[in-house]
């Protein structure tokens, strides 16, 4: 093993984590929108101007997107931007490295005391509204829009359509400010749509939005994915979670509640990390590194954090999370006579036999 190779790889990765503060503070400032006012060419104090904001912060964040190369700087001290604000702005994991650092200490608190559980991703400060803003966002891993909607989950409404010869009813588990069921609703006649979550604010503003955009198809309510079955029993043609089964700590209790409150032949639709099981299959992806550390901050402590404590997180992966929806009793399917079930993808469909 190379020792120098080692440490530049090391040197150059802490370096990085640097610039990404830098292209989320240009993210939550509007400056990739104010160049944009400008034709991506202008100087600092043009620059500051249209952002509102103090000209020598500003020059001192176009110092380092310059050294970075992000930004370039000619000889009349214009900076330019060469991708569109739109392209600089999907990139939310750049944001989501400030939430992870709010809880920093808390992290380090649960990882050495045996007393202490996890923590809520609800505690997460910031963690709500930077989702519903990503899901929203085109380009960001966490979009989940129109085209979203008509590639990964439509196939499966209409299948299910199609088996059933009737409108369907499609619980959105985990389903936070209903993001998701909004854009299903927007895009996909003849479904009823119910969306639970155990948080008691989101739940109130989903209910709210609904209302405000006269999307009667959605009604939401709280309640905890372990208690769901009394009153849904066996009326849901569709269960989908989004980013939602690495993060629970009883998936066991959740995955029974799911086979009682499913029609027969019902589907399961799961979207989360493509990481694969073995780390081994992650090695030299950066992006799979950022993943295991967002789940260090955020997945893997609410995983940890109620009396079952089973502790997935996004270290799960494709593999062991496929495994597991079949051993529950579930049929994998494939979107396309191309698609490999075997090879990682965020999303995991399954139907139960």
């Amino acid at each position: 093993m190379d020792d120098k190779k080692e440490k530049e790889k090391v040197q150059d990765i802490v370096d990085k984590s640097m610039i990404s503060l830098g292209i989320d503070v240009g993210i939550v400032t509007g400056l990739y929108r104010a160049f944009e006012k400008h034709n991506r060419k202008c100087t600092s104090v043009q620059l500051a101007k249209t952002a509102g904001l103090k000209e020598r912060y500003v020059r001192e964040w176009l110092g380092g997107m310059v050294a970075a190369e992000l930004i370039y700087l000619d000889e009349n001290d214009e900076y330019t931007l060469p991708i569109s604000a739109e392209y600089m702005e999907s990139h939310g994991k750049a944001s989501i490295g400030r939430l992870m650092s709010n809880h920093f200490h808390q992290l380090l608190e649960v990882m050495k005391d045996e007393t202490k559980p996890g923590y809520d991703i609800y505690n997460v400060k910031g963690l709500t509204t930077f989702m519903e803003s990503e899901r929203e966002r085109p380009g960001s891993l966490w979009y989940t829009g129109g085209s979203f909607v008509k590639d990964e989950i439509e196939p499966i409404i209409n299948w299910r359509k199609k088996e059933a010869g009737k409108a369907i009813k499609l619980m959105d588990l985990g389903c936070g400010s209903g993001a998701v069921s909004f854009e299903i609703a927007k895009h996909i006649p003849d479904i009823e749509i119910v969306g639970i979550d155990e948080n008691e604010s989101v739940i109130a503003n989903a209910n709210k939005r609904a209302q405000s955009n006269g999307l009667k198809s959605c009604s939401f309510e709280h309640c905890k994915g372990e208690d769901m079955s009394e009153k849904y029993n066996g009326s849901i043609d569709v269960v989908l979670m989004m980013d939602v089964l690495h993060d629970m700590a009883d998936s066991d209790a959740c995955m029974q509640s799911i086979r009682k409150i499913l029609k027969p032949g019902g589907y399961i639709v799961a979207f989360d990390p493509p990481l694969h099981s073995n780390p081994r299959l992650n090695k030299g992806d950066l992006t799979y590194g950022g993943f295991y550390f967002i789940s260090l901050f955020i997945c893997l402590p609410n995983s940890l954090s109620r009396d079952a404590a089973i502790g997935h997180g996004m270290g799960w992966g494709y593999e062991d999370r496929k495994k597991y929806v079949e051993d529950w009793g579930f049929k994998i399917c494939k979107l396309s006579e191309e698609e490999d079930v075997d090879e990682i993808k965020m999303r995991i469909v399954g139907q139960m036999i």
